[in-house]
């Protein structure tokens, strides 16, 4: 980012005899680009849970990681949970509950979804009779998300999780994971993976200047950069994860 307003801040700081109002602007941008690169990874977090892929396309790097699920664990259901009236949801996380035992070992922890899938699921008539024969009474018009985890847990199936986070990309806010996708999780026993940071080339620059030690090295790293023509000064946060 390039440092805005430079001009007026210089004239500012030689006024006051004090540069601090050019430091906090360039620390504002830096901690904006630290916020847009911890929200790339997020996305690519997103990208790697439901696609099981990773497809990245620039700054010059065109690449597709492949973490290798098997083509049936990526499933839609016959009846899509958005027909409220004759989907099944309950029938069909068993046979996905029971897929994955087979393949992991052990029963997924909590489902991953969006609160666009819970609110179809407070509606799904299915649901709400389950929820009636268990309860007794009147069949609802719709019920809460607790009762529709009380459901399922019934069945020995895992709860619903939401999350509806998004990021801009290229000015437009986007969702980290699809509006309807559901993820079956492990618990934190059974280590799925991690994000782990390196060492940028920014990074080691510092290193060898002696200007952070080389513990300090992994993970985001912030450089301040002048150029003569034109003047001005530019502010990078770099990561490599």
């Amino acid at each position: 980012i390039r440092l805005g307003e430079e001009e007026r801040l210089r004239k500012r700081a030689l006024e006051r005899g004090s540069n601090a109002s050019i430091v906090d602007a360039i620390y504002d941008d830096a901690e904006q680009m630290a916020r847009a690169v911890l929200a790339r990874v997020e996305m690519l977090r997103g990208e790697a849970l439901f696609n099981a892929q990773l497809q990245i396309n620039e700054n010059g790097v065109k690449q597709t990681v492949d973490f290798g699920r098997k083509a049936g664990h990526t499933v839609t259901a016959a009846t899509l949970w958005s027909t409220h009236a004759t989907a099944t949801p309950v029938a069909n996380m068993r046979a996905w509950v029971e897929t994955y035992i087979d393949s992991n070992g052990t029963a997924p922890a909590f489902a991953l979804t969006s609160t666009k899938v819970m609110s179809d699921l407070v509606l799904n008539k299915e649901i709400r009779e389950l929820a009636y024969n268990v309860g007794g009474g009147t069949v609802p018009a719709f019920i809460t998300p607790d009762t529709v985890n009380s459901v399922f847990r019934a069945f020995g199936l895992p709860e619903f999780r939401t999350y509806d986070t998004k990021v801009r990309v290229d000015g437009v806010h986007t969702r980290v994971t699809p509006e309807r996708g559901i993820a079956l999780m492990p618990d934190t026993s059974e280590r799925l993976g991690g994000t782990l940071f390196g060492e940028t080339a920014e990074a080691l620059d510092l290193v060898e200047a002696k200007a952070i030690k080389q513990e300090q090295a992994p993970g985001l790293v912030a450089t301040v950069h002048k150029l003569d023509d034109p003047v001005s000064t530019w502010t990078k946060v770099a990561g490599i994860a």
